[in-house]
């Protein structure tokens, strides 16, 4: 895309309609990252223009009556399409308006898309998807045990995920959230200990400590 901005334009509705009038995701992505590096051309700054766009969005769907109540999740790519709730969940992040402005669960999109049980101890595993800068999904098994605690979750930080001591209250509220209100929507599996066989299932995989897929 060509641009013919002057810096003041960046305090207008105009660059900002130019990228969400684009229908196609990849090419929504491709353009807002050329008027990124524009905008920090003219003074404005590659991460200023990409908050300034995330700000407008949201304030056009507040104009238009929309608010982060039964919402989905809207990441490109994604192998489930789940009920957010309250979540803003798309491809800049996850987060949420709190009673002291926005709480940030996730700077990427994330979201849980199998449940795993073992058939042996009824112990339940999640896991979990997420991409980053490169937009390559990748996915990540880990105990519910795990994932209800503010600090067993900075573990996540090991595999990728972006989680620290400042979100990681957020980012468990977020994951809980989305399972409970997509219990029936995400696919339930058995696993087991040990290599085994399944009847319905098959060979299981196994339900052992928390692992990266690539």
């Amino acid at each position: 895309m060509e641009f013919d901005y002057q810096k003041e334009d960046f305090s207008t509705p105009e660059p900002y309609e130019a990228v969400l009038s684009i229908s196609n995701p990849f090419e929504r992505e491709v353009a807002t990252n050329q008027l990124a590096e524009y905008a920090k051309q003219v003074g404005i700054g590659a991460s200023g223009f990409k908050r300034m766009l995330k700000t407008y969005l949201e304030s056009k769907k507040q104009n238009e009556r929309m608010v982060y109540v039964d919402q989905v999740t809207e990441f490109t790519g994604q192998k489930l399409e789940l009920d957010a709730g309250e979540w803003q969940a798309d491809d800049f992040g996850v987060s949420r308006r709190g009673k002291f402005g926005e709480e940030i669960a996730c700077p990427h999109p994330i979201l849980p898309v199998e449940r795993l049980v073992n058939i042996d101890t009824g112990v339940e595993k999640l896991k979990l998807a997420f991409c980053k800068g490169d937009r390559r999904w990748r996915e990540v098994v880990a105990d519910k045990k795990l994932l209800a605690s503010n600090n067993s979750i900075l573990e996540l930080a090991n595999m990728g995920i972006a989680v620290t001591s400042e979100n990681s209250r957020a980012l468990v509220h977020y994951i809980s959230d989305l399972e409970n209100l997509n219990y029936d929507l995400i696919p339930e599996r058995k696993s087991v200990s040990r290599l085994g066989y399944i009847e319905s299932e098959g060979f299981s995989p196994l339900c052992g400590r928390p692992d990266l897929r690539r």
